[in-house]
């Protein structure tokens, strides 16, 4: 697996075999406010001479015409072939992720205050089915999910959605493939002789050290991404 830049500070995941040729273009990280995450995308010119938008996983999985393409760890910048598949809009339906709604942890299960008991539902071609009322919550998800089963959704169904962080994205083990460190973010000066760590923020490099031994770049760059999530952290509960 390789990363692949996009604007905003955002990068995209992809397989090894897939790298070579995506890296030659320019992708940015477009916001989709209907699905409230980013996709990879680039300008291309069609056959009318018309400037159009291309997504990275139609790039990869080639002809989409009458499908969409379902990320199905719900992480729509993990455009790793294994994550990638070509479905109908029915099926797409099957592997929702969790809504923001939600207030028990599974879609289709909800607490009804009246009757002080649980109830769980699906919607399936279009029809939602009562699957019943329990006193346990537990007993609840359990009747989901035997019903998920039974009418062909998805393992991943209601599973919470993969919002796309730039911290997710910095602090990543994944190697370009220029690293020759074994280490994101450390990297040796010839003309120093020295090895140096640094992070990227917003999409800026931060120098942070230089040292004789790669162990203690290393070492300071792990302390640097301990601080930057930390930081990220209270900025969200702020």
């Amino acid at each position: 697996m390789k990363l692949i830049p996009l604007t905003q500070g955002q990068f995209a995941k992809v397989d090894d075999d897939n790298y070579e040729e995506l890296i030659k273009y320019n992708w940015s990280a477009h916001y989709s406010a209907f699905i409230k995450n980013y996709y990879c995308t680039r300008s291309v010119i069609d056959e009318n001479g018309k400037k159009i938008t291309l997504r990275m996983h139609s790039q990869i999985l080639g002809d989409c015409k009458g499908y969409i393409v379902d990320h199905i760890n719900h992480n729509p910048l993990d455009n790793r072939k294994e994550n990638l598949r070509k479905v109908t809009y029915k099926e797409n339906n099957k592997n929702s992720s969790l809504s923001k709604r939600n207030k028990s942890g599974f879609n289709g299960v909800y607490f009804v205050l009246s009757i002080k008991k649980w109830r769980a539902l699906i919607r399936v071609d279009g029809k939602l089915l009562n699957l019943g009322l329990f006193k346990k919550k537990k007993d609840a998800i359990n009747a989901r999910k035997a019903a998920n089963i039974k009418y062909g959704f998805h393992k991943n169904h209601g599973t919470k959605k993969v919002l796309v962080s730039k911290a997710d994205n910095y602090i990543n083990n994944c190697l370009f493939s220029t690293n020759t460190s074994g280490y994101r973010g450390v990297s040796y000066v010839k003309a120093s002789k020295k090895w140096i760590a640094q992070l990227h923020i917003g999409g800026k490099r931060v120098p942070l050290k230089s040292f004789k031994l790669k162990e203690d770049a290393i070492s300071c760059r792990k302390e640097a991404e301990l601080l930057y999530l930390k930081n990220m952290e209270n900025k969200n509960v702020n």
